[in-house]
């Protein structure tokens, strides 16, 4: 190609055929260098390269949980053709493999398009739009990125907030509607029980002993069970977190 050395800003250059070209500057002083390309399309008629840009901001965290939207503004300035092709890609930054199989069920000629809860895995993504004028030679790329994060975990102690009983009554805490989002249909939860007293937060609700004489246990993790008698005489008001 033609290399042109200059010291001014701006510089021509006549084409003399029609194609793709590949305008690269490279800048340099003393103390550093820098370098930036862009495509160059010479046609007969007017066809600028579209114009994209992916709305929202690059970098956002995505719970894995949540749908992934993925919107761009597009301009077309083309005397030759108002046709366009859309190809989307989605690469992970780590390994930089694309997720083709993600794009499979998207319209390819529209500027939008989702991803269902739970499709990517954790980790750091690129997305890239590329738009090709039908017929010609014209197209243009952007990019934006984005992360899957793991999602807020669901705790749920089912039975309400208050509970009344007799001394003699066994209660049952029942946490095995909590959820985990992310993992849709696998329980993959471990669960830790705690209850304290409103009024002094470091202070059990059980007797020392409760453990060890059974008056106080779990089932399947998942559920918490006393007995009334293993709460200390001064809990009147019990706090056990969900």
């Amino acid at each position: 190609g033609t290399v042109i050395s200059s010291e001014k800003r701006e510089v021509n250059h006549t084409y003399t055929s029609t194609g793709k070209y590949q305008v690269t500057v490279n800048l340099s002083n003393p103390l550093s260098s820098e370098s930036r390309s862009k495509l160059v399309f010479i046609l007969e008629q007017v066809c600028k390269a579209p114009q994209i840009d992916i709305l929202g901001k690059s970098g956002r965290q995505i719970p894995r949980s949540s749908e992934v939207k993925v919107e761009a503004a597009v301009m077309i300035n083309c005397s030759i053709t108002e046709s366009t092709n859309y190809t989307w890609k989605i690469y992970n930054i780590n390994s930089n493999r694309s997720n083709d199989d993600a794009l499979e069920d998207h319209n390819m000629r529209d500027p939008v398009f989702y991803l269902r809860p739970r499709h990517l895995q954790y980790g750091n993504y690129t997305v890239e739009l590329k738009i090709a004028m039908t017929g010609t030679i014209v197209s243009h790329s952007e990019h934006s990125n984005f992360s899957i994060v793991p999602s807020q975990l669901v705790a749920v102690i089912a039975g309400g907030i208050q509970r009344f009983g007799s001394r003699d009554k066994t209660v049952i805490m029942d946490g095995s509607l909590s959820d985990d989002p992310d993992t849709e249909g696998v329980d993959k939860l471990s669960y830790q029980w705690e209850c304290h007293q409103l009024a002094q937060p470091n202070i059990s609700c059980f007797h020392e002993d409760s453990n060890s004489i059974g008056d106080v246990s779990t089932s399947n993790g998942s559920q918490l069970l006393y007995k009334n008698t293993a709460i200390l005489n001064t809990s009147r008001m019990l706090h056990i977190p969900g």
